[in-house]
């Protein structure tokens, strides 16, 4: 089973014009959520993610290695492990690799 949602900030609205009509329809079918501000989506994420794992069905959840580091903290703050985050384009033993990273730059706590 997959479900998916994304989160964007509302700018993307004014730098990709040419897709903003798209970006509405996927937030008014409920696949896209548009914030006003970063890292507004954080708690709204993390929360999430942390109501499927107490279900028992969190396999894994995918990211965009950008601002890894911030969703790190949030999960860990809700006791949720960095194991279970995956990065399209990394391979599976790319991740440790990706979350250091973030952490060396960042300065986020292990």
């Amino acid at each position: 089973m997959l479900w998916t949602r994304a989160w964007a900030h509302v700018g993307v609205l004014e730098r990709r014009k040419g897709e903003a009509s798209r970006f509405r329809d996927f937030e008014r079918d409920g696949d896209l959520r548009i914030v006003d501000s970063l890292p507004g989506d954080l708690d709204e994420v993390s929360d999430m993610i942390a109501e499927i794992d107490e279900s028992g069905l969190l396999h894994a959840v995918g990211l965009d290695p950008a601002g890894v580091g911030a969703i790190v903290d949030a999960l860990a703050a809700r006791g949720i492990s960095a194991s279970v985050l995956s990065f399209p384009g990394f391979h599976p033993l790319d991740v440790s690799a990706v979350i250091d990273a973030a952490r060396r730059h960042r300065a986020i706590r292990p």
